[in-house]
């Protein structure tokens, strides 16, 4: 769900999935959707735009939905939280080691997928030429292939 309210009762999610909500017909008032067999509150609360819709709707009282999913915390929390409709807060987060793992992963079974064609390549990296189909972890790491990542660096004690 790319953001927005599951009404009370609902199945959960796997959170890969994005379903707009939201119709492009101007609604005015909340209402509670079904889709693929869930229900669904019908705002869109991975934008700034639709948290503003939400709050104008009064979603938080109106009892509509029991969980909320949203990049956009400090919005959330200033236009639809107060003291009498409280959140709760759970973060997922990922290792930033197996998140750059998958990524390697990734982009060798996306290199086999275009026969060895050198669409990914290592040129710049500290072990020289080669693609990444014959590259070990440890060189991936060192390499220019490897995101920036200020927290990867500090783990792998890189500058």
């Amino acid at each position: 769900l790319g953001g927005g309210g599951f009404a009370p009762g609902s199945s959960s999610t796997t959170g890969s999935e994005s379903i707009s909500l939201e119709q492009e017909t101007n609604e005015s008032e909340l209402s509670i959707r079904s889709v693929l067999g869930r229900t669904y509150v019908n705002v869109d609360l991975s934008t700034v735009e639709g948290i503003e819709k939400a709050s104008d709707w009064e979603l938080a009282s109106s009892g509509m939905a029991d969980v909320v999913f949203s990049p956009h915390l400090n919005q959330i929390a200033e236009k639809l939280l107060d003291g009498q409709h409280k959140g709760r807060m759970f973060v997922l987060l990922i290792h930033p080691c197996v998140r750059e793992f998958k990524r390697f992963r990734h982009r060798r079974k996306m290199e086999l997928l275009h026969h060895g064609k050198g669409l990914i390549t290592n040129e710049n990296s500290e072990e020289g030429n080669g693609d990444i189909l014959s590259m070990s972890y440890t060189a991936y790491s060192k390499s220019h292939l490897v995101e920036d990542n200020w927290m990867m660096r500090t783990i792998l004690d890189k500058p």
